[in-house]
C-alpha cells in the first residue's frame, strides 16, 4: 500500500472541513442531482432505522480515539478510529440519522456536491454497501466510502493508507450489516429520539441578568446522551446545581438545546428569551 497521493488528501480535507460551512440551496444541488443521478438512487421508499449502535461494530484493532459533533452544522457526529498504542488516527467515521430517507439521501448529495471531482458509484469501485454508495480511489486502494442504507448516511475517510491502514471496504460492510440489523419503523414520529423538555423561568429579563432554564432530557432506549448547546449569542451556565442564561445586550436570543442518544438519533429544542 502508499500514502495518498498530495492532490486527493487535499481533496479529502477541503470536503471534510468545509461540508458543514456551505449553504446549501435548491439551484446550488441542481447540477449534482443531475451528475450524480439522483432521482434514481435506489432505497427512497425504504423504511425507517432506529439508528445504528456503532459502538457495537468492532473493527478491532482500532478504536474511536477522539469524537467531532456537528450537531449545530450538519448535524453529523465524526467517529476518528486509531490504534490506542499510537494515538495516531488512520481513519474517520461520519454518521447521520435522517428523520427520513430522503434526508439522509440529501445529506449525501451535499457531500457529494461540494467535492471538487466527480466521486465514482460504489460499483464502479468495486464497493457494495447501502441503497446508494459512492467510493474514491486513490491507486488501488480505497480511500473514501459514502453511502446511504435506509434513513442513514455514512461517510468512511482514509487518514493514511500504509501497511497498518485497515480495509474500509470491510469497515463499511460492517457497518453496513449493523444497519440492516437495527429495529424499524415505518413514519418519523416512531423514532426513538430523546425527549427533551426546555423551558425559561421567564420570557423577558434584563441585561446581564440571569434568567433560570429548566432542562430535562430522557433517553427512551435508556442509553448515554450527549448534549450540545447553541447559546444564541448569549451566554448559557451552572451554578449551584442550576442551569442560567444571561446577555449583555438588549435583543432576542433564541437558545437550542441538541440531544443525541447512542444510535446517532438526535432532537432539538429551542426557546427565545427577549433582553431589554
Amino acid at each position: 500500500m502508499k500514502e495518498i497521493s498530495h492532490l486527493f488528501l487535499l481533496f479529502l480535507i477541503c470536503a471534510i472541513v468545509t461540508l458543514p460551512l456551505v449553504a446549501y440551496t435548491d439551484d446550488f444541488l441542481e447540477l449534482p442531482k443531475k451528475t450524480y443521478k439522483f432521482e434514481e438512487w435506489a432505497g427512497k421508499d425504504g423504511s425507517l432505522k432506529q439508528g445504528v449502535l456503532m459502538k457495537e461494530v468492532s473493527l478491532t484493532p482500532y478504536e474511536v480515539l477522539s469524537e467531532r459533533s456537528r450537531l449545530r452544522t450538519s448535524g453529523e457526529t465524526i467517529l476518528r478510529y486509531g490504534l490506542k498504542a499510537s494515538g495516531k488516527i488512520v481513519f474517520e467515521v461520519s454518521v447521520f440519522v435522517g428523520d427520513t430517507v430522503l434526508e439522509a439521501q440529501e445529506a449525501l448529495l451535499k457531500f457529494l456536491a461540494i467535492c471538487t471531482m466527480t466521486i465514482p458509484t460504489g460499483k464502479d469501485a468495486g464497493v457494495a454497501v447501502g441503497d446508494v454508495c459512492f467510493a474514491a480511489k486513490d491507486g488501488d486502494a480505497v480511500v473514501m466510502i459514502a453511502f446511504v442504507r435506509n434513513n442513514i448516511f455514512i461517510r468512511i475517510s482514509m487518514i493514511k493508507v500504509d501497511e497498518t491502514s485497515p480495509d474500509i471496504v470491510e469497515i463499511a460492510k460492517k457497518i453496513d450489516e449493523r444497519i440492516k440489523s437495527e429495529e424499524e419503523v415505518k413514519e418519523t414520529k416512531d423514532l426513538k429520539k430523546p425527549r427533551i423538555d426546555f423551558s425559561a423561568e421567564k420570557e423577558v429579563t434584563g441585561a446581564d441578568t440571569p434568567v433560570e432554564l429548566n432542562l430535562k432530557i430522557e433517553d427512551s432506549q435508556g442509553g448515554t446522551l450527549y448534549t450540545e448547546i447553541d447559546e444564541g449569542g448569549g451566554m448559557v451556565y451552572d451554578e449551584n446545581g442550576k442551569k442560567y442564561f444571561k446577555a449583555e445586550k438588549p435583543g432576542e436570543y433564541k437558545v437550542t438545546i441538541y440531544a443525541r442518544s447512542e444510535r446517532f438519533l438526535v432532537s432539538k429544542k429551542s426557546i427565545t428569551i427577549k433582553v431589554e
